[in-house]
């Protein structure tokens, strides 16, 4: 009998240690999964930024000079996402796809816009301007749409409330501006919100529910 109860404890104990080693195991993954996670979201903003950037609102000087700025700007944003071309995760895959499609029409509208600039006769210059209104959107809409998709309550990015936060006080600070702007004007009948303001918008307002 004593041995019968002996061997019923170290059954129970192989089971303790097995499940302790089972949830640790799920622990760490969880925890790997939303770093992976806040990370790809913290690009997201910085590529959001840097479209715009892109948009060339304020600054002064030759066309030349605005031109290429802008193209730069868009090698930049492109370059943030490439490295998540490859993610095997579904969510982080289809948003990668979405933002590299935007921006590679928002590249082509940059090199309409600087072919204007060198080309400026008129029958050329009609063309690259029909080119550049239309890539021009059609870029900016695909970009739209990525603040939903990534904090629907169910299909949206895991993460933890304080990755969250994290997210949150980091687009606060880089549209500080933009999203004052935005609270100040957003209502406004006459004013137009850019496209990638109104992305990190629903982006933050999704993180802070």
């Amino acid at each position: 009998m004593k041995e019968k109860i002996k061997q019923y404890k170290y059954f129970i104990l192989v089971i303790l240690i097995l499940v302790g080693i089972l949830s640790g195991y799920f622990i760490y993954s969880d925890a790997q999964a939303k770093k992976i996670n806040k990370n790809f979201v913290f690009d997201t903003v910085r590529t959001l930024r840097e479209v715009y950037e892109s948009r060339d609102l304020d600054r002064q000087g030759i066309k030349f000079s605005r031109a290429y700025l802008m193209k730069q700007h868009l090698e930049n944003a492109e370059d943030l996402m490439k490295k998540w071309s490859n993610d095997k995760d579904v969510l982080r895959k289809k948003v990668t796809k979405d933002m590299l499609t935007g921006i590679a029409d928002l590249k082509i509208a940059s090199e309409a816009y600087i072919d204007s600039v060198y080309n400026s006769n008129e029958k050329n210059l009609e063309k690259n301007l029909a080119l550049f209104k239309v890539k021009l959107e059609a870029g900016r809409d695909k970009l739209l749409s990525i603040g939903v998709i990534l904090t629907l309550p169910k299909e949206g990015i895991n993460l933890s409330s304080s990755q969250k936060q994290e997210i949150i006080d980091y687009i606060d600070v880089i549209f500080e501006k933009e999203l004052k702007t935005f609270e100040e004007k957003g209502q406004d009948k006459d004013f137009s919100t850019p496209q990638e303001v109104w992305t990190v918008v629903m982006l933050r307002n999704g993180l802070s529910n």
